[in-house]
């Protein structure tokens, strides 16, 4: 079974080594446990997590809401804690590091490099 990519082009060996994203395992699991987190919060931190998602500021939230802005900063804050229990404290981290396979690959990429800059 041949792999395609997003515009319906083979997907090659090339051009998944030269893709900086997760593995479509690890994105999986990110979206199983995202999913399984959304549905153990209430509408209101949905409507939160959708806004923010969505780039909207959260007054716009606030006037649909009829609440004021400071209690909607509370909500966020508090939310932003209750994904760090339930995700883990180092997920910022972990979403923002680069996928552990390509380490090597640069490495030796980069070893390469310098072995071909001596010979010149």
């Amino acid at each position: 079974m041949t792999s395609v990519d997003d515009v319906g082009e083979p997907l090659l060996l090339h051009d998944v080594l030269s893709r900086d994203e997760e593995d479509p395992g690890t994105k999986a699991a990110r979206r199983i446990d995202w999913q399984n987190f959304m549905s153990s919060v209430s509408a209101r931190d949905r409507a939160i997590i959708n806004c923010l998602a969505r780039g909207n500021p959260l007054a716009s939230l606030a006037r649909r809401r009829h609440l004021n802005n400071s209690t909607l900063l509370y909500h966020k804050e508090r939310l932003a804690l209750k994904i760090q229990n339930f995700m883990g404290s180092d997920i910022l981290i972990q979403i923002r590091r680069k996928p552990n396979w390509k380490d090597c690959l640069d490495a030796t990429r980069e070893k390469m490099a310098c072995r071909e800059e001596r010979r010149h």
